[in-house]
């Protein structure tokens, strides 16, 4: 839908003319085509969904959003290709949102800051034993620490 606009699929378009999303630019509206994949756009709607540090849907809708309330829970899977919805229903709005969320960057995952890093361990251990040895002693370091 979103990148019909591009296709030439306007009323002009289809007798020669330009396309919406060149009306759209001659207007000083810059548009960028949407990423239709289904597929990553179905995980990135539940990546959505899923519960944000405060408690609550990382996407959350208003109670005015009338079809969004009424088609997003009536949505079904395409029974020939189960990692889809239905496109034969009311997936407009469902649309709309993947869309929005393909057009965002994925959150990436925080790691935890590891407690014991054997590398950095390794060399304060090295270097507590250059400084205890001897002058005459010969030290020789791992070249392959610091990576």
């Amino acid at each position: 839908m979103w990148n019909a606009a591009f296709a030439g699929k306007g009323s002009k378009a289809l007798e020669g003319g330009e396309s919406i999303a060149e009306v759209m630019s001659n207007e000083g509206l810059s548009l960028i085509k949407g990423d239709n994949d289904r597929v990553n756009g179905i995980q990135r709607y539940r990546d959505w969904l899923a519960i944000a540090p405060d408690g609550l849907p990382w996407y959350q809708v208003f109670s005015s959003c009338y079809d969004t309330i009424r088609t997003i829970p009536a949505l079904v899977y395409d029974r020939h290709r189960e990692e889809d919805v239905d496109t034969d229903g009311e997936d407009h709005c469902y649309d709309r949102d993947r869309y929005f969320f393909m057009s965002r960057p994925a959150k990436p995952e925080r790691l935890e800051k590891p407690q014991y890093n054997p590398i950095r361990s390794k060399y304060r251990l090295l270097v507590s034993k250059k400084e205890e040895l001897d002058e005459e002693e010969e030290f020789i370091e791992d070249p392959y620490l610091y990576y």
